[in-house]
């Protein structure tokens, strides 16, 4: 439906522009695609992962065809908004419209709901990723939910970028291109 394609497309635009803004700033040579995630060494994707991704498959989380991947976005989101472990008016209000964008079955909706009682951990989360495009979602919708200031916002985010492997100045890119959008 039109809702739904609008409701997951604007997470997959707000990837898109991220990963745009990231890509301009590899290619100006003003950042590294790298991962260095603290101290610890991180096995990596090779930096040509994160290169030359198509705006077609960031488009593609709105079709029908990826309604697998639009509610793996949307457990990620429901999991970082439990991250402090209670969920706000405004991050409530943000998962249901997002769960009435979708137009779910019932079925489905009651996994959801599931979730806000049990919400995935980011590894679990992380480990159903093996697509770039997804990952940089994933990510992006879990930055739509959170209040930054909040420490147990910061680990969740730390955690999952760690997670999905994503280059840290991919991660600031997000984090500057949702900021700007919200």
């Amino acid at each position: 439906s039109v809702a739904q394609i609008g409701g997951l497309a604007a997470v997959g635009a707000l990837a898109w522009n991220a990963y745009k803004k990231y890509q301009g700033d590899l290619g100006s040579g003003s950042q590294q695609g790298t991962v260095t995630h603290g101290d610890r060494p991180q096995a990596a994707l090779e930096p040509a992962v994160w290169q030359q991704l198509p705006q077609e498959q960031f488009s593609s989380l709105a079709s029908n065809q990826s309604s697998s991947q639009g509610l793996l976005v949307l457990r990620t989101m429901i999991s970082a908004a439990m991250a402090d472990g209670h969920l706000s008016p405004q991050e409530q209000v943000r998962i249901f419209e997002r769960l009435d964008l979708l137009g779910l079955n019932q079925e489905e909706r009651s996994t959801l709901f599931d979730e806000l009682h049990h919400p995935m951990a980011c590894d679990a989360l992380a480990a159903q990723v093996s697509d770039p495009v997804l990952a940089i979602e994933l990510y992006t919708g879990a930055v739509m939910m959170l209040d930054n200031t909040c420490v147990a916002a910061e680990n969740f985010l730390g955690q999952l970028s760690v997670g999905l492997e994503l280059p840290d100045s991919l991660v600031a890119s997000i984090h500057k291109n949702t900021a700007v959008a919200q």
